[in-house]
C-alpha cells in the first residue's frame, strides 16, 4: 500500500519513502524535511526497491501523526487519542534521549508536556510511572514534584488519590515519606498516609509499618502524639519545613513606592528579605501567583500611575513584559484576585478618566496568562478606590462604595478565611478602623467582638495556616507590625509574628504555594534593617482617601 498524502511532496518529486514497521509507505523529499532527514539517518536501508525506502522501527501512527505531523500533540484530547500517544512516546522514547535526533527529542518533549497538562491527583502516580518508563526524567521530576506537595492533601484531607499510590512498592513509599520536601502541617499526618496504604492489604501489608514509622520525625511531632507513638522508632532527624510561605510585595517605603520583595519564614518566625527586586518601585499596585510566576501590574512608582504588567519565573528570575492593562489603574492593592487561572482587578484612580466630579474608576479588567491579553470585565456600580475584593462561593465580591457594607469605608482588606468573608481595618474618613465583620450568607454584617490591636488601613491581610493576618499599613504612622487571630481548631502554632523589616504600607501580601525552596536557592538579603521612626509617619495616600460622603454606601 502506497500513501502519498497532499501534506507531503508528489511521488515524482521526492527522493525517499519512509516505510513504517508495519509496511506503509510516505513519499518524502530529503531536503524540505528535517524530521525526514532523521528518519534516514534513524532508519535501514531496504535494497530491494528501485526507490530508496527507509525502514523505521515505528509504527504507522507514530509517523504519521507525530512525526511526519499530520497531527499537532496538544489536538489529542479524546480517550482513544491518548492511547496512541503513549504508543508514540513508548517507540520514540529511546532515540529521543540521543543528541543525534533533536527533531525526534522535540516531539518526545510535546508529548511530555501535552500529559503534564492533565496532571492531576487521580493521574499523578500513573504519570509519573509512565514517564520515568520511557526515560523522560525531566518530566517524571515534575510530577515527583506534584506528588511530594500534594500527597498528604490527597490522601487524608481530600481523599482522592490515584489508585496507583496503594500500588507502591513499600520501598519507594518510604523513599517518599522519608523526603524534606513533603507538604505538610502536621507530623502526624504522614501517620495516616501510611495506615491508608496498609489498609488496602492489611494482611500483607502491616507487617511493614515498624519500618515505614520511621520515617514519621519525632521532633515535629507534640508530647501527645510522641506520647502514642512511642512504641515505634521513629525518625530523628530535623521537622520538615513549610513549603507555601508569604510575600510582602512592594509598598510605601521611606515615603517612596520601593522595589522590596519580603518573605515570611514560618520555622525562623522571621521576615526575609528577598535578593530577587521587582522591575520597578511600585506601590498600591496588584499583584498575583500564577503557578512559579509572580505577575506585578498597576500601582504607582511615586510619580505617576502605571498600566505595565511585568511577570516573573522562578525558573529564570527574569522579569519579563506582558500585556498593559487596558487603563492606568493606581490603589488597586486589595481590589485585585485571582479566580480560575486569570487575574482579576477592579476599580482604582483611571488617570484617564480624569473629570472634575471623580479621579476614580469604575471598569474592571481580567488578565488570561494563556493569551497574554487584558479584557474589560462588566463595570462596578460606582467609581472608586481602595476598594478590596475576594474569591467567595466561586464568585468574586468587591466591596468599598456599594450599599451592602456596615459602614463607608475605603483602604480596607476583604478576605476569606475558615469558609467565611471578613472585612480587616480600613478608613472610614474619620478614623483607621480596628474592627472586624463577618458576612453571611443571609445578606448581613456581623460585627466580630474580636479586634486588630491597632486600627489599619492601606495594610494587607492573608489566610494563612490556619490564622487571620493583618500586615503593616498606616495607623498614625506607616506600620510594619503584624497580627494574627481568628484560629482554626487546628491552626499552626503561633504567639505573635515580627514586624516587617521595614514599616510599609500599600503593599500586596500573597501566599506562595511551595515557593520557599525557590526563595531559598534565590538567597536573601543580609543587610540589617532596622525601623526607623522618621520612615514610618506618611503613606504618601492621605488624598486618596475617600470622605464619609464620598464612601457611597
Amino acid at each position: 500500500m502506497r500513501f502519498c498524502n497532499t501534506q507531503f511532496v508528489s511521488i515524482e518529486r521526492s527522493d525517499v519513502a519512509i516505510v513504517s514497521k508495519d509496511g506503509h509507505r510516505f513519499e518524502v523529499k530529503l531536503a524540505e524535511s528535517e524530521i525526514a532527514r532523521e528518519l534516514n539517518c534513524l532508519g535501514a536501508v531496504s535494497p530491494r526497491a528501485l526507490q530508496k525506502n527507509i525502514l523505521v522501527p515505528f509504527s504507522t501512527n507514530t509517523v504519521v501523526e507525530y512525526l511526519l505531523g499530520l497531527n499537532n500533540v496538544s489536538d489529542c484530547i479524546e480517550e482513544k487519542s491518548w492511547f496512541g500517544l503513549e504508543k508514540a512516546l513508548e517507540e520514540i522514547a529511546g532515540f529521543g534521549s540521543q543528541p543525534n535526533y533533536p527533531n525526534i527529542l522535540t516531539i518526545k518533549n510535546a508529548i511530555c508536556d501535552h500529559m503534564l497538562s492533565t496532571l492531576s491527583d487521580r493521574n499523578c502516580f500513573l504519570l509519573h510511572k509512565k514517564l520515568r518508563q520511557f526515560d523522560c526524567h525531566i518530566h517524571a521530576n515534575k510530577t515527583v514534584e506534584y506528588i511530594l506537595y500534594n500527597l498528604v492533601r490527597m490522601v487524608t484531607v481530600d481523599k482522592i488519590v490515584d489508585v496507583e499510590f496503594f500500588r507502591l512498592p513499600v520501598e519507594e513509599l518510604a523513599e517518599l515519606l522519608n523526603n524534606d520536601e513533603i507538604n505538610i502541617d502536621r507530623e502526624v499526618k504522614i501517620v495516616e498516609v501510611i495506615g491508608k496504604w496498609i489498609a488496602a492489604d492489611f494482611v500483607n501489608r502491616d507487617k511493614f509499618r515498624p519500618m515505614l514509622m520511621h520515617t514519621v520525625r519525632l521532633m515535629a511531632l507534640d508530647e501527645e502524639a510522641a506520647k502514642q507513638l512511642s512504641e515505634y522508632r521513629l525518625s530523628m532527624q530535623q521537622p520538615r519545613k513549610t513549603r507555601d510561605i508569604l510575600l510582602a510585595v512592594g509598598g510605601w517605603l521611606h515615603r517612596q513606592a520601593c522595589d522590596r520583595i519580603d518573605w515570611f519564614d514560618p520555622e525562623a518566625r522571621e521576615w526575609k528579605v528577598s535578593q530577587q527586586r521587582l522591575p520597578m518601585p511600585l506601590a498600591y499596585h496588584g499583584a498575583a501567583i500564577l503557578g512559579d510566576e509572580l505577575y506585578v501590574f498597576g500601582g504607582s512608582n511615586g510619580t505617576r500611575t502605571r498600566c505595565e504588567t511585568w511577570k516573573m519565573s522562578t525558573k529564570t528570575w527574569q522579569w519579563e513584559k506582558c500585556d498593559n492593562m487596558l487603563e492606568p489603574r493606581n490603589y488597586i492593592t486589595n481590589s485585585s484576585v485571582v479566580y480560575d487561572g486569570k487575574i482579576y482587578v477592579f476599580g482604582g484612580q483611571n488617570w484617564r478618566e480624569i473629570t472634575r466630579a471623580s479621579l476614580r474608576s469604575k471598569t474592571g479588567e481580567m488578565y488570561d496568562p494563556k493569551t497574554n491579553k487584558w479584557t474589560a470585565t462588566g463595570n462596578l456600580h460606582d467609581m472608586r478606590s481602595d476598594c478590596a475584593a475576594a474569591v467567595f462561593d466561586n464568585q468574586i465580591y468587591v466591596s468599598g462604595g456599594f450599599n451592602d457594607l456596615p459602614y463607608p469605608i475605603t483602604g480596607h482588606c476583604l478576605v476569606t478565611h475558615q469558609e467565611r468573608l471578613f472585612i480587616v481595618g480600613g478608613f472610614n474618613g474619620m478614623e483607621r478602623m480596628n474592627k472586624i465583620w463577618m458576612w453571611h450568607r443571609n445578606g448581613e454584617w456581623q460585627e466580630l467582638p474580636e479586634r486588630l490591636v491597632l486600627g489599619r488601613s492601606t495594610s494587607a491581610a492573608v489566610s494563612y495556616k490556619g490564622w487571620l493576618f493583618s500586615i503593616a499599613g498606616y495607623t498614625e504612622r506607616v506600620e510594619a507590625t503584624c497580627e494574627i487571630m481568628l484560629p482554626t481548631p487546628d491552626a499552626a502554632r503561633f504567639g505573635s509574628i515580627p514586624p516587617l523589616p521595614k514599616a510599609k504600607s500599600a503593599l500586596k501580601v500573597l501566599q506562595a504555594s511551595n515557593w520557599r525552596s525557590h526563595l531559598e536557592n534565590r538567597g536573601i538579603d543580609d543587610v540589617n534593617y532596622a525601623i526607623s521612626d522618621s520612615d514610618s509617619e506618611y503613606d504618601g495616600a492621605s488624598n486618596s482617601f475617600m470622605s464619609p460622603s464620598s464612601a457611597n454606601i
